[in-house]
């Protein structure tokens, strides 16, 4: 009746891994790629709130950010997993 990744796994369990792998991955990424290559190295900052580039350069802010995304995903992958595995 319906289709997609999450659909077609056996249960809870299935569900709730194939989530927290899509939305861990999604978190690595933005930790790596954007974080911690882009922003650490960009010219030009665009917000003007935060008008001092050292903000952005500083990585632990954004590794803080990064470890708080995983507890995150992992609520958010319990949520997917309940809510797939009851419709």
């Amino acid at each position: 009746m319906y289709s997609g990744i999450l659909s077609k796994t056996d249960g809870f369990f299935g569900t709730f891994l194939i989530a927290l792998v899509i939305g861990e991955g999604i978190n690595l990424f933005d930790y790596l790629i954007i974080d911690a290559i882009w922003w650490r190295n960009s010219e030009r900052i665009r917000f003007r709130a935060i008008p001092e580039k050292e903000a952005y350069q500083d990585l632990s802010m954004h590794r803080q950010s990064f470890l708080r995304g995983i507890a995150l995903y992992i609520c958010t992958a319990l949520l997917v997993a309940l809510i797939v595995t009851h419709l």
